[in-house]
């Protein structure tokens, strides 16, 4: 359910020894952010090509800011 899936990010986030990239805040739907947007998933829950590429953006701009 969506209360345990934001209490574990939260855990994630703030362990120290585990490293994280949040793809919620470039993945999620504006009008429903416990969704991922329509087009960046093909079944509600996997990326399609389109979400890979936003991912695969948000990596690029880490690697770029990343010392």
């Amino acid at each position: 359910n969506e209360a345990t899936r934001l209490a574990f990010n939260a855990w994630l986030m703030a362990t120290p020894d585990i490293h994280v990239i949040d793809l919620d805040e470039v993945m999620a739907d504006p009008g429903d952010s416990t969704e991922i947007y329509p087009a960046y998933t093909f079944d509600g829950t996997h990326p399609s090509s389109e979400g890979k590429d936003v991912i695969a953006a948000l990596m690029e701009e880490i690697s770029q800011t990343a010392t």
